[in-house]
């Protein structure tokens, strides 16, 4: 029978790993275990942090303000109150576009960086011998891994 931590980590260590689906994946271990600490932080990488203070500093990416010029990045576009901002700011005399071009070397940080605290994660649970044997925790397997602290950095 196959066993739900270890594929996990199988799934992590893959070359062309989906990181929702891990994300899914550990979300299913961790509320099957009732650990809702860390499964507080999957559902925010999944959904989104409902604001900066609970944004990780691995989630915090710096950028280049540009007046548009398209370019192969990820660019995030302001809003028009704070490009009015922007233009008073810079003292534009005409409305400009202005955009925050974020490398993908960040973004692909940040990736990295969710799949190794999943990856630690399910080393720690296999350590304790909480492996989900066919999707199943035994009540040994729950208590054991309550026990491991849930905080993420």
């Amino acid at each position: 029978m196959s066993s739900i931590v270890i594929d996990l980590q199988d799934e992590i260590l893959s070359s062309d790993c989906d990181i929702v689906q891990i994300l899914r994946r550990a979300h299913v271990i961790a509320v099957k275990l009732g650990l809702k600490e860390f499964d507080q932080w999957i559902s925010y990488e999944l959904n989104g942090y409902p604001d900066q203070n609970a944004c990780p500093d691995y989630r915090k990416v710096r950028g280049t303000l540009k007046a548009f010029n398209p370019e192969s990045r990820l660019v995030y576009e302001f809003p028009g109150d704070q490009v009015e901002h922007l233009d008073r700011l810079f003292g534009s005399p005409l409305p400009m576009r202005y955009a925050l071009h974020i490398s993908t070397a960040s973004v692909m940080d940040i990736i990295e960086k969710v799949k190794n605290t999943v990856l630690e994660w399910t080393l720690k649970l296999e350590e304790e011998g909480v492996l989900g044997e066919g999707m199943r925790f035994s009540d040994k397997e729950k208590q054991n891994a309550k026990a491991l602290p849930q905080t993420v950095n």
